[in-house]
């Protein structure tokens, strides 16, 4: 099974936010930790990604999705620059998403090394991220993510228990 990605930009909003709301709900009802309570609420997953695109900047703010053989979005990753003046060398992961159906086939791994290509054009030296998610945290070390720390109560389950601990990783590129 092939895979696309590609960098989306603000003028990618109609074509892809179906496809991004869609992710995000499947990602979550499957247990993803990325900042949504069950049940999912479809405007608030749509707002979340109708500002998420109008705030993407070359340089700054990325988003990379990874489309199926159809041009349907089967997984995301955003890339986030430090807007402090100490911290343009590093940047954080955010929201590393693959549809159930894709998962174990390689798209999770092609999103973020071509998010690290990109880091890197951009200057960025560090990488940062934080996941609540054992297949993500086997993903990352497998990538040579090294474990900052854990931190005890951090977030909540989409499903509300909680609050749960989170992994804090770094990467030196």
């Amino acid at each position: 099974m092939g895979f696309a990605i590609e960098m989306l930009g603000p003028e990618h909003g109609a074509r892809f936010l179906p496809g991004l709301t869609g992710l995000t709900e499947d990602a979550v009802q499957a247990g993803a930790s990325v900042g949504f309570l069950l049940p999912l609420e479809h405007a608030g997953i749509k707002e979340y990604w109708q500002d998420t695109l109008a705030r993407l900047r070359p340089g700054s703010h990325a988003l990379l999705a990874g489309l199926d053989e159809q041009g349907q979005v089967s997984g995301a990753v955003q890339l986030i620059r430090s807007p402090k003046a100490n911290g343009v060398h590093r940047a954080e992961v955010a929201k590393l998403l693959v549809h159930r159906k894709y998962r174990r086939k390689g798209l999770g791994r092609a999103l973020m090394e071509k998010l690290e290509t990109l880091a890197r054009s951009w200057g960025v030296t560090l990488l940062v991220l934080d996941t609540a998610t054992p297949a993500a945290e086997k993903l990352y070390r497998s990538m040579d993510w090294v474990l900052a720390g854990r931190m005890p109560g951090y977030a909540y389950d989409p499903d509300g228990s909680g609050p749960h601990e989170t992994g804090f990783y770094y990467k030196r590129l």
